[in-house]
């Protein structure tokens, strides 16, 4: 049998990988379809829930953006864990914050050391998103979490950590 191997995704069995130089509109005809995007050297399959999806290939090194969030009713000033064995190596891309009422001050941890964010991330009840720019690399097996501080009568934050990390 056949592997995909080659471009980072294991697949056992026949399947047909065409060559294009975009992606072709969706026809719901063609659900498992493989392609092979020439211009970014990426690997394609059509689903019937998400439409087109990367999931591998030589241009994107088969990397995926990627958020994982949590949300904490009645925060309290202390460290949450949003994932306990990262998947994959990774990089956070940015941090969004938003509360229901009040404050608080989001720091974003990977095992137990604050990344660098553009500016401070304070929650409120507008969503905020800061870009993070320096210690942001994680590996497998790393914990990601944040921290809560500057606590300020804060109800329902919800935390989002965006990330771009390996398929494989």
């Amino acid at each position: 049998m056949a592997s995909m191997k080659h471009y980072g995704v294991r697949m056992l069995g026949p399947f047909i990988l065409e060559n294009v130089p975009s992606l072709p509109p969706i026809v719901p005809d063609e659900i498992g379809r493989l392609v092979y995007l020439i211009p970014s050297e990426d690997v394609w399959v059509l689903t019937s829930s998400f439409g087109w999806v990367r999931i591998g290939g030589g241009g994107s090194a088969g990397l995926l953006n990627d958020a994982v969030g949590g949300m904490v009713e009645t925060p309290k000033v202390k460290e949450y864990t949003l994932v306990l064995y990262a998947p994959s190596n990774g990089t956070i891309t940015s941090v969004s914050a938003r509360t229901k009422a009040g404050s608080c001050r989001v720091t974003c941890q990977i095992n137990g050391s604050n990344i660098t964010l553009a500016s401070t991330l304070t929650a409120t009840t507008t969503k905020t998103t800061v870009l993070a720019t320096g210690a942001n690399a994680f590996v497998t097996g790393n914990v990601i979490s944040f921290k809560v501080s500057h606590l300020a009568a804060a109800e329902d934050l919800v935390v989002e950590v965006n990330c771009q990390r390996s398929l494989v």
